[in-house]
């Protein structure tokens, strides 16, 4: 079987790179063309359609690049993103569990011995009421405001990461606007090329065989077209998801984290001037940084949904019209074309050029495994950059613990603020509560980063690293690009 020459790493070889090297061996426009690998003579009429089908899949890969690189410029995670993340937010669930602890015990101790023995002046034995440390109280304070600040400075400074990352993506013509402007400038080129492309067709004098052939080419070709759409408006739409997903998540962590360090500051001024009735106005902002701990997965989910919405609706003139299909359906064209120059070459076996037709099927299915890999290969990395809290069900978990700590400091500070015991045996389940909440979180951030770690070890050594895939593709379109241009003599 007949292989072109310049053909590079097969597995890693686009729909695009594909055709790319079938009609690297590609004849001239004018006049007769000739395959100097075969022998092959053709007539001016189909030479001139073969260098319609090199000029669209030169577009085509440079569709295709573009995509990879809009890809590349918008939401840049980064190596260490995960780690930075996670940095902050175990320091600040450990930060908050260590100064719940520390407050448990001083409240405990009060609890178990709520009277200790003394002397009156006169030396007759007597007992009189415990009161708590404020010294521990005010520690254990201490720790939990310091603790939810790290957590609101580490989702801020993601939260400017990104927005860094975006405003470079505009500058090099990848926002959203200018991208969908640029790949319908592209669409457009593509068409007029199919359109001068059938009227070529129309005057050369072809065969009813040569007819038939050229007839699945298009086919072929407008599969490989509408897939490279397909694919450009998917990662446009993955893209902006994510983004307002995770740019979503990190204001809800500044919310919960900065109000959550506020009732921890308000509860350390009511312990330090002695105010009994103060953990009340700090139990209302601890409460409200609870629901937001509980309702931040929620409002972000619905968040990214109608971001990407939005984006669908903006996206709808560069799918507009085309026949979506899936990579069956260009199996399927691709087979009845192989099928045809079968036919052609059982008549006429000097046209040996023409199987390399038969490779296409195995460069594309190759293709089509990398674009499924890649895909699996990102959910799987970005699902290590998120913290406990970001999941639906932790967030219920430790939001809901810091909700009934923030309902038993309003009740004790509004209901029992004459009544310090009472109030002290109010406050401990729900210190309790938060605390369990808190090392639950400390827990599962551990979890999730192991697995992130562990997930990526295993994509390196299949060599599936989204990095590593994009660059392949890249490579590889720069060579069929190359190849292509070399060709035709440019």
């Amino acid at each position: 079987m007949f292989r072109p020459q310049n053909i590079v790493d097969l597995k890693a070889l686009s729909l695009s790179g594909a055709l790319a090297a079938l009609f690297c061996c590609a004849p001239s426009a004018h006049g007769q063309g000739s395959d100097t690998t075969s022998g092959v003579i053709l007539k001016s009429g189909v030479s001139n359609i073969e260098e319609y089908n090199r000029r669209i899949i030169l577009k085509e890969i440079e569709l295709e690049h573009f995509s990879i690189n809009f890809r590349k410029n918008n939401n840049v995670q980064g190596r260490w993103r995960g780690w930075r993340y996670f940095l902050s937010q175990e320091a600040s669930a450990a930060c908050t569990a260590s100064g719940l602890t520390v407050q448990l015990r001083d409240r405990l101790r009060v609890l178990k011995h709520p009277d200790i023995p003394s002397f009156t002046k006169d030396g007759q034995p007597t007992f009189v009421s415990s009161v708590n440390n404020r010294g521990a109280l005010e520690t254990g304070q201490i720790l939990q405001m310091v603790g939810q600040s790290i957590g609101a400075v580490g989702s801020g400074i993601e939260l400017g990461i990104n927005i860094h990352h975006q405003r470079q993506a505009i500058k090099k013509g990848f926002g959203s606007k200018a991208s969908i402007k640029h790949v319908l400038a592209l669409r457009s080129e593509i068409e007029s090329l199919f359109e001068e492309r059938r009227q070529a067709i129309a005057a050369a004098n072809l065969s009813v065989e040569e007819l038939a052939i050229a007839s699945a080419e298009e086919h072929v070709l407008h599969d490989l077209t509408d897939l490279s759409l397909q694919e450009y408006a998917n990662y446009h739409l993955q893209a902006r998801r994510f983004r307002a997903f995770q740019d979503s998540q990190y204001i809800f962590d500044i919310l919960k984290s900065s109000t959550g360090a506020v009732g921890s500051l308000l509860n350390l001024l009511a312990t330090h001037n002695r105010d009994p009735r103060g953990p009340g106005g700090a139990g209302v902002v601890t409460t409200t940084s609870g629901a937001l701990y509980m309702l931040g997965p929620l409002l972000s989910r619905g968040i990214s949904k109608v971001v990407a919405s939005s984006h669908d609706r903006a996206l709808w003139p560069v799918t507009a019209g085309i026949s979506k299909p899936t990579v069956d359906d260009l199996e399927k064209h691709k087979m009845l074309l192989g099928k045809l120059e079968d036919a052609r070459l059982s008549g006429d076996p000097k046209n040996g050029s023409a199987k390399s037709l038969a490779l296409l099927t195995a460069y594309d299915e190759e293709a089509g495994q990398r674009r499924k890999q890649f895909a699996l290969a990102t959910r799987e990395i970005r699902s290590g950059t998120r913290s406990a809290t970001q999941n639906i069900g932790s967030g219920l978990i430790v939001g809901g613990s810091k909700i009934a700590f923030g309902v038993t400091n309003i009740i004790a500070g509004w209901e029992f603020s004459k009544f310090p015991h009472r109030a002290n045996a109010v406050l401990i389940p729900g210190i309790i509560a938060y605390g369990s909440g808190s090392y639950f979180a400390v827990g599962d951030n551990i979890r999730l980063r192991l697995l992130d770690e562990i997930s990526r070890k295993r994509l390196a050594e299949r060599g599936e690293l989204p990095s590593r895939i994009l660059a392949e593709k890249l490579k590889v379109l720069d060579q069929m690009e190359t190849n292509l241009k070399t060709c035709s003599g440019q």
